[in-house]
């Protein structure tokens, strides 16, 4: 034993100046407290053969300086750091702006798409019918323009959402969640994945959500937004294509003939686009209400873990 209990053991050391040792577990403490080694200098037991960050060796435990982990439900061994975490409530406000933007637009747009829905359930369009109500062709040309507002708007919510749930996942990954065990892009990358964004990013964000109420002491509450904000994204998906695909085809039909019309034409077309916008509509409020309760359980968790964070 050397002086002050370090255990007999010989160790080697890897710098910018290239390999040294073996050297005594008392020295290596000296070069640590003096600044000539650092937690991040790599180092290799004299009788092992792996190199490893001094603060995770067995010489990190004995300098007090071996970090805290927590190994998560995959049994992955993960490093909490809660100097990693950053506050998200700036970002969740820009977030939150251009969501409402968003809703406000699908609203605007279902309201006369809904409006003429009911009126060709009431009175199926005949031929005759499209010369004698031109709003039935107008509301197309007003959901066209709200349609090109919001592929504007839409960038900008994409661009908070990523910047947002990124950090937020990160954050409780950080801070020792064990559900949390998929990486921060998986939140979002998956979107971008064809079929695996069927089922990735909501998996990612059922683990923030679960892994944000555990660390902050709350029981899970209701998974509903996350089922509103997902089903209807993935019911838009579907309704939304079929109404394009149906309104292509009707005007491609009529363009031939107009005896080739059918009212049945007018009907599915308006129905699959008035579902696609209610669904998008009840999507981007789900998506509101999730932003809502992580920024509230992220402030918690800053005030829990008593973190310095930055923007």
């Amino acid at each position: 034993m050397y002086p002050g209990g370090f255990v007999n053991m010989d160790w080697y050391v890897r710098t910018s100046d290239g390999e040294s040792g073996p050297l005594s577990e008392g020295l290596m403490v000296s070069g640590f407290h003096d600044g000539t080694y650092s937690e991040k200098t790599s180092v290799r037991a004299a009788d092992g053969l792996m190199w490893r960050r001094l603060d995770e060796s067995e010489l990190g435990d004995t300098l007090g300086i071996k970090p805290a982990t927590v190994t998560d439900d995959d049994g992955a061994i993960r490093r909490i750091q809660p100097e990693l975490y950053r506050k998200i409530s700036l970002r969740g406000a820009f977030l939150q702006i251009f969501l409402t933007l968003f809703a406000a637009l699908c609203l605007i747009a279902l309201i006369p798409i809904g409006y003429v829905f009911v009126e060709t359930l009431i009175a199926p369009p005949f031929p005759d019918d499209l010369m004698n109500k031109p709003h039935l062709i107008g509301t197309l040309e007003l959901n066209y323009y709200i349609s090109l507002v919001r592929l504007i708007v839409f960038p900008f919510a994409a661009i908070f959402f990523i910047l947002f749930f990124h950090q937020a996942l990160k954050n409780v990954r950080v801070l020792g969640s064990k559900s949390a065990t998929m990486p921060p892009w998986s939140i979002w990358a998956w979107f971008f994945v064809p079929f695996a964004n069927v089922i990735q990013p909501v998996k990612a964000m059922s683990q923030l959500w679960s892994g944000a109420h555990h660390l902050a002491g709350r029981d899970a509450a209701s998974a509903i937004p996350l089922f509103l904000w997902w089903t209807c994204w993935l019911l838009q998906a579907v309704a939304l294509r079929i109404g394009d695909y149906a309104f292509a085809e009707m005007f491609r039909r009529a363009n031939i003939s107009i005896t080739l019309y059918e009212p049945a034409d007018f009907q599915t077309a308006y129905g699959a686009m008035f579902v696609g916008l209610l669904a998008l509509l009840i999507s981007t409020i789900g998506l509101m209400l999730i932003v809502t309760r992580i920024s509230k359980l992220n402030k918690t968790l800053k005030h829990q873990f008593d973190v310095d964070a930055f923007s």
